[in-house]
């Protein structure tokens, strides 16, 4: 068992996407300039490039990323260790990957595939995560009690080093997770972003590509990629992608919407998120240390 990396699922209210993982935070993109447009009627602004995608990570900066994530990489690092740690304690061997990766999980799809890359690689595919491929390369061909004891490890590995933030979502409203989920659900209501999300579907049908219908969010083509082939899925997706990404970028214009509602929270919330984020650098710098001492 591989210990579970952070994901914006909940933070995005529980919007699965057929065929797909939900992940996605942080990195940069270049050549997006901000720039202001009117004052909406709630008190927003929405900015161009506020938010800013990556296709190097499949993801997503956004303002609510400093309390949200994405700094997951230090904490799964860690659990890793304490896995070994568990391991060796029980008389087995335990490799730990090298791996270092970038503090920033991938696989940002809220608003359905966007990434041209993935697209004509893996279709609606998940692209595959390095970190635990590299685990995986490493402990094969495992006994019954080994994989067993790598199990038990594995779960004790995470319970000695808890994110936070999980917690806090289920718990309270605003708490950064939650706060992050409402701003994705009024993007989706948001006058501005149904007209977006109308064209997108427009360009779609256009094609005569036939829509999720909302099961799996409103910018989805209806493909399951458990099933469907991955030469008529890679087709499909790429005319999805160029659906979203021809000037003016749809995906673009929707993630700034996002941003523009994170920041409205993050003003009105910002003593209870700054709170928050002590909680997690708490766990955050203890998982550096162990790091340090294990590693």
């Amino acid at each position: 068992m591989i210990p579970a990396k952070a994901t914006r699922v909940a933070a995005r209210g529980g919007v699965a996407l057929t065929g797909v993982i939900v992940f996605g935070l942080a990195s940069t993109l270049t050549g997006c300039t901000a720039t202001a447009v009117p004052t909406q009627s709630d008190g927003r602004v929405v900015i161009s490039g506020a938010a800013r995608l990556d296709e190097a990570t499949d993801s997503v900066a956004l303002p609510m990323d400093k309390y949200v994530g994405p700094r997951d990489t230090v904490i799964f690092r860690a659990q890793q260790l304490a896995q070994r740690q568990c391991m060796i304690a029980k008389g087995f061997t335990w490799q730990v990957s090298t791996f270092q990766g970038v503090d920033n999980p991938v696989g940002f799809r809220a608003f359905g595939l966007w990434d041209m890359t993935d697209a004509v690689q893996y279709g609606y595919g998940i692209r595959p995560d390095p970190a635990e491929e590299a685990i995986r390369a490493l402990n094969h061909n495992l006994s019954t009690a080994a994989q067993a004891a790598a199990d038990k490890c594995s779960l004790a590995g995470q319970a000695k080093f808890v994110d936070p933030r999980g917690g806090m979502s289920a718990s309270s409203a605003t708490s950064a997770s939650s706060l992050s989920g409402q701003a994705f659900r009024n993007t989706l209501n948001d006058p501005t972003a149904k007209k977006l999300i109308t064209a997108w579907q427009k360009c779609m049908t256009s094609k005569a590509i036939t829509l999720n219908a909302g099961r799996s969010g409103p910018l989805m083509a209806d493909v399951d990629a458990s099933v469907t082939p991955l030469e008529q899925q890679i087709k499909i997706a790429v005319q999805e992608v160029t659906c979203k990404t021809t000037a003016p970028s749809i995906i673009q214009q929707l993630v700034d919407i996002e941003a523009s509602y994170e920041m409205v929270s993050i003003g009105k919330y910002q003593t209870v998120l700054n709170a928050q984020l002590a909680k997690f650098m708490v766990v955050y710098d203890a998982a550096k240390k162990y790091i340090a001492d294990n590693g």
